[in-house]
C-alpha cells in the first residue's frame, strides 16, 4: 500500500487484513479453549473413575463442585503482575539464597524447588477449607490423584514479622533474607492469591497493603465475590453428600478440590499476605518417573525447570536486621542487596 493512499484504499486494505486473519485467530482461540476444556474433563473423569462414581446424578454434582473450584482458582490467579506493580518476595535462609545464586564447588548453582505439601510450617495446611465445607477427611492416608507442589511468596517485600518467622539461622529470628523476584520469574507459572478464613467463616483475599489502600473498590468487590463462591461451594458439597453419603467419600472431594485446598489458610496468618505457585502432577507420572521429581529427606519436590540464570529474575534482596555477610553476598552473587532497617528487640540493625 502506498503511503499517500486515500482513506478509502487504507480502509479497504484494513478490511482485507481483518478478513484474512480473523478466521485463523478465532480458530486458534476456539481450539485452545477446547483443548483446555478437554484437559479438565480428562482430569475429572480420572478422578470419578478412580472413586468408582457411576451414577449420573452423582457425576453431574461432582462436575459442578470441580468446575466451581476451578473457577475460584481462576479468580485468585494474579494476572498482569507488572500493571499491578506488585512486589513478590520469597522469604528464606541466606544459605538457600547463596545456593541459588552463587556458583558452588561443582561450578553450578542450585535449583528453585516447589515442594509437596507435607511437613509444612502451618500444621493446619490443607485442612482449613475442608473444615469450612464440613468435610471430615479423618486420616488422609491416600494420596490425591493430582499431587500439589507449591512455592510460597509474599506480597510484602520487607516485613519484620516474616523475617522473625522465616529464614532463621540457628533458630535466631531476623537472620534470613527476602528475595524480590522480577515478573519474568512467573511467566510460565500461575501465581495465586491465598485466602484467609476466620472462625466465623469470613474470607479475606490476600492483597498488598498498597493495593488495599489504593484499590479499595476492587478489593471489596473481590472479597464479596469470593465469599459468595465459597458459600456456593459449601452448598454444592452438602447437596453431593445428600445424594448418597455412603458413596461420596471425603477422599473424592479432596481430589475434586485439590486446586484450591492449599490456597485457603487460617486468618492467623493473614498478615503474611501470601501468594503461591501451585503445580499439579499426575500421581501416575510421578510413580513412572515422568516428572523431574526429587526427594529431600521425607519431602518430595519438583524443580522450576524454565530458570537458566535465576539472578536474571531477581530485582533485589533484603537482608533481615540481624543477617550478616551482606557485602560479601552482593559481591559473590552480583545481586543488589538492601539492609532492612526495621528495629528488632531494641537492637540496631547491622549496617
Amino acid at each position: 500500500m502506498d503511503l499517500n493512499s486515500s482513506a478509502k484504499v487504507i480502509c479497504d486494505c484494513m478490511k482485507d487484513l481483518i478478513d484474512s486473519t480473523q478466521k485463523k485467530i478465532r480458530s486458534f482461540l476456539i481450539g485452545k479453549q477446547k483443548q483446555e476444556g478437554e484437559k479438565l474433563e480428562s482430569r475429572l473423569d480420572k478422578i470419578l473413575d478412580k472413586h468408582g462414581v457411576k451414577d449420573e446424578e452423582q457425576r453431574r454434582k461432582c462436575e459442578e463442585v470441580y468446575e466451581l473450584a476451578e473457577y475460584i482458582s481462576g479468580l485468585l490467579r494474579i494476572e498482569n503482575l507488572s500493571s499491578l506493580k506488585l512486589k513478590v518476595s520469597y522469604y528464606t535462609k541466606k544459605e538457600v539464597a547463596t545456593n541459588l545464586l552463587a556458583l558452588g564447588e561443582t561450578g553450578k548453582r542450585g535449583e528453585f524447588r516447589l515442594y509437596y505439601t507435607s511437613e509444612m510450617n502451618d500444621p493446619s495446611e490443607g485442612k482449613i477449607l475442608l473444615n469450612f465445607l464440613e468435610i471430615k477427611n479423618e486420616n488422609g492416608s491416600e494420596l490425591p490423584e493430582n499431587i500439589p507442589f507449591i512455592a510460597c511468596f509474599s506480597l510484602e517485600e520487607n516485613s519484620l514479622n516474616q523475617f522473625r518467622l522465616y529464614g532463621k539461622e540457628g533458630d535466631n529470628e531476623a537472620t534470613g533474607v527476602s528475595i524480590v523476584f522480577r515478573y519474568s520469574f512467573f511467566e510460565n507459572y500461575d501465581l495465586y492469591r491465598c485466602v484467609y478464613i476466620n472462625h466465623e467463616g469470613k474470607f479475606k483475599v490476600s492483597f498488598s497493603k498498597e493495593n488495599e489502600e489504593k484499590e479499595e473498590v476492587e478489593v471489596d468487590k473481590t472479597q464479596e465475590g469470593i465469599e459468595e463462591h465459597f458459600d456456593k461451594l459449601k452448598e454444592l458439597c452438602k447437596e453431593l453428600y445428600g445424594i448418597s453419603k455412603e458413596d461420596i467419600k471425603p477422599k473424592l472431594l479432596v481430589d475434586l478440590l485439590i486446586k484450591i485446598i492449599y490456597l485457603v489458610k487460617d486468618s492467623a496468618f493473614e498478615e503474611e499476605r501470601e501468594c503461591r505457585i501451585v503445580v499439579l502432577k499426575d500421581i501416575k507420572d510421578l510413580k513412572n518417573k515422568k516428572c523431574n521429581l526429587g526427594i529431600d529427606g521425607n519431602r518430595m519436590y519438583i524443580i522450576k525447570e524454565d530458570v537458566q540464570e535465576i539472578s536474571d529474575h531477581i530485582e533485589k534482596i533484603y537482608f533481615a536486621p540481624l543477617t550478616e555477610g551482606m557485602e560479601t553476598f552482593e559481591i559473590k552473587t552480583n545481586v543488589k542487596c538492601i539492609r532492612s532497617l526495621h528495629p528488632y528487640r531494641g537492637k540496631k540493625p547491622i549496617v
